[in-house]
């Protein structure tokens, strides 16, 4: 872990990899990736961890249920 800017040569450049992988999940968090991809592809060992750090992430998805419903609803009242 990198405590000061000076603490190590590759500090530029660890830091900017971990904003590359941090924009990258962030991003593919609010556009709808499931978590659970986004845990694997950390290698998380549970989802805990993945959902504790980033599910501020993804309140959008209960919008995305919501709509989903509704739609599946509205379907199904419409006559054939």
């Amino acid at each position: 872990m990198i405590t000061k800017q000076g603490d190590s040569p590759h500090a530029p450049v660890q830091a900017a990899v971990f904003s590359a992988a941090g924009t990258l999940l962030s991003t593919s968090l609010a556009r709808g990736i499931p978590i659970t991809e986004v845990s694997r592809w950390l290698g998380h060992t549970n989802i805990e961890l993945t959902h504790k750090i980033y599910g501020h992430l993804v309140p959008a998805s209960w919008d995305r249920a919501s709509s989903a419903l509704d739609d599946a609803y509205q379907d199904s009242r419409r006559e054939p």
